[in-house]
């Protein structure tokens, strides 16, 4: 189980999620956050324009050292070009916004190219 406190910055564009060991349920039983993964903050946030939006990520784990089991995960999402996969759900099926990859981008630092703003069919 992971525990996170939830802060919702409208201003700003910005989402923090407080990580924590233990926290009381809505009865007062007190839950325990699983020790497979150290406790980790995260910062999400987005930043650029319409034309070049960014999606920025900000993550912290609370680690005595370093964990292999992190940085592997973390190597292999730095090296996809693409959005994660339920981000470009989000942005196709809830926001109706079409995306297409464009090729000549896929080294790039913005893999995604957003199409003309039409509704997706």
């Amino acid at each position: 189980m992971i525990i996170e406190q939830t802060h919702l910055n409208h201003a700003e564009q910005k989402v923090t999620f407080v990580g924590a060991a233990e926290h009381p349920d809505r009865d007062g039983v007190q839950l325990h956050a699983s020790t497979d993964q150290p406790i980790f903050h995260v910062e999400h946030s987005v930043g650029g324009d319409e034309n070049r939006p960014l999606n920025e990520w900000r993550i912290v784990h609370l680690a005595a050292q370093p964990d292999e089991r992190l940085l592997e995960v973390f190597a292999r999402i730095d090296a996809d070009p693409w959005l994660p996969e339920f981000i470009e759900i989000y942005i196709r099926d809830v926001l109706g916004i079409g995306l297409a990859r464009r090729a000549d981008l896929a080294g790039g630092d913005r893999p995604v190219e957003l199409d003309s703003g039409a509704p997706v069919s």
